[in-house]
């Protein structure tokens, strides 16, 4: 809309709107997908839970040694805009139900290959085991609010 009278912004309120979009809502693959401007969308990409949805239940929270008092964040948060990614359709079934950390650190042996896959999906480095998921939600969140605003001015 640059050289029209209308103007198109976002406020900081916006953005973190646009993370309330949970796996499978209407919005949710848009939003994603703004995020990953050098995809070809002429593939077809899957919403992907970077920590599988298969982990998170109560029982398998609590077999893993999840605290109790963590266990309702784990739950409340394993949809959130901050644990999903776009992947193709192959990766993503080759991921499917795996541990993150483990499925990363095997499909990405190289740490140069794996540095690259993490910065283009906006994972941080920080410890990507299922006992750091409210971190990594909480520093994921930030990356993705930063590359909106970078995005969006």
């Amino acid at each position: 809309m640059k050289g029209t009278p209308k103007a198109v912004s976002f406020d900081n309120d916006e953005i973190y709107n646009l993370l309330y979009y949970q796996y499978g809502q209407a919005y949710t693959y848009s939003v994603l997908a703004f995020i990953y401007p050098s995809l070809d969308f002429r593939n077809k990409f899957h919403q992907d839970h970077i920590f599988p949805k298969k982990l998170f239940t109560r029982k398998r929270l609590a077999t893993r040694l999840i605290p109790e008092d963590e266990i309702d964040f784990y739950l409340d948060n394993y949809n959130h805009m901050a644990n999903l990614q776009l992947l193709e359709g192959t990766p993503n079934q080759e991921k499917s139900g795996k541990d993150f950390k483990d499925w990363l650190e095997g499909k990405y042996p190289n740490k140069d290959t794996r540095k690259t896959y993490m910065e283009k999906h906006y994972i941080l480095n920080v410890d990507l085991s299922l006992k750091n998921f409210r971190e990594f939600i909480e520093e994921r969140q930030k990356l993705i609010v930063e590359t909106f605003k970078k995005l969006l001015v």
